[in-house]
């Protein structure tokens, strides 16, 4: 595991060096910020979590087709407010991605639920879910694991920076770059993107330095 990214320091014992003449941090924001010793995200705000529970039944999805069902209510954030983002089955998509006979039964949130346990969020999952595919189906559904994941995207709400171009993380020295979600938009496209552009710094630095 990689500890720190710097141009030149002391080294400590048990501790393996590698040295190039350029540098590509391609990590998640608070990973890159750690390694650098500073923030390339486009924005300050906290970024957003995700909870994903995984549950597993004896009975038959109610569709054969890989679809990915999305919560359609208009949520203002109240009390009210639903939890459950999407909810899937993704044995519709690979049948090895569950036993024979069994049906794997995802659902995603957006936001960490801190305040909750696994056991009360998976209950009113369930509960959420008994008005998408009916209570006796849904009753059937045993939790497996739940998954808490702080930082699953950066935060996209403005003011944000989308255009800032291949973010140094040096200090503009010109050594260490930086690409990743977090610098662009919290899309794969904007990760990819931003991939490109330290991919054609570095070449277009490297050869510079040929001629």
């Amino acid at each position: 595991k990689v500890a720190v990214v710097a141009h030149r320091g002391e080294e400590e014992e048990d501790v393996v060096v590698f040295t190039g003449r350029r540098v590509v941090v391609a990590t998640e924001g608070p990973a890159a910020a750690d390694l650098l010793g500073e923030t390339t995200t486009t924005t300050t705000r906290k970024p957003v979590g995700t909870v994903c529970l995984y549950f597993r039944t004896d009975e038959d999805p109610p569709s054969d087709e890989p679809i990915l069902y999305l919560n359609g209510n208009d949520d203002d954030g109240g009390e009210e407010s639903t939890v459950v983002n999407n909810c899937c089955f993704p044995a519709t998509v690979s049948p090895t991605y569950a036993p024979a006979g069994q049906t794997l039964v995802s659902a995603s949130l957006v936001g960490s639920f801190d305040d909750k346990t696994d056991e009360d969020l998976a209950a009113q999952v369930k509960a959420e879910l008994s008005s998408w595919f009916g209570a006796e189906f849904v009753g059937t559904w045993e939790l497996l694991k739940v998954y808490r994941i702080p930082y699953a995207q950066p935060n996209q709400e403005p003011p944000t920076d989308f255009s800032r171009g291949v973010v140094e993380g040096d200090g503009g020295m010109g050594v260490v770059y930086v690409c990743g979600d977090h610098t662009e938009s919290a899309t794969l496209d904007g990760a990819l993107r931003s991939g490109q552009r330290c991919a054609r710094r570095v070449c277009k630095e490297l050869l510079r330095k040929k001629e």
